[in-house]
């Protein structure tokens, strides 16, 4: 067996470890929609589960697009809060402190 094969348990036959779906999902893990072009070039998938394959991607990345987003939103808002905490102004307030 070549180095660039793998044995497909499923069926017996050999497959090149580029074409394997273990591959895809290691790259998709990793680099996310820059793994589809492994997913296309695939002779093994029908197109209707490229397709299908492809928009799970798809919404899977903007949702972890959308997740960081307000995570890094949220974060900014309380980076604020706890500045203006120690800066001694809340609200317009200086709660007894001077500030300069």
């Amino acid at each position: 067996m070549n180095q660039s094969e793998v044995m497909n348990t499923a069926k017996g036959k050999k497959v090149k470890v580029i074409d394997s779906l273990w591959t895809f999902a290691v790259a998709v893990a990793f680099i996310g929609p820059l793994a589809l072009p492994l997913l296309w070039r695939n002779p093994r998938f029908e197109r209707k589960t490229k397709v299908i394959a492809s928009m799970a991607v798809f919404v899977v990345t903007l949702a972890l697009l959308w997740i960081s987003w307000a995570s890094m939103k949220k974060t900014w808002h309380d980076f604020q809060q706890i500045q203006k905490t120690l800066n001694g102004t809340i609200d317009g307030t200086t709660n007894g402190i001077n500030v300069e």
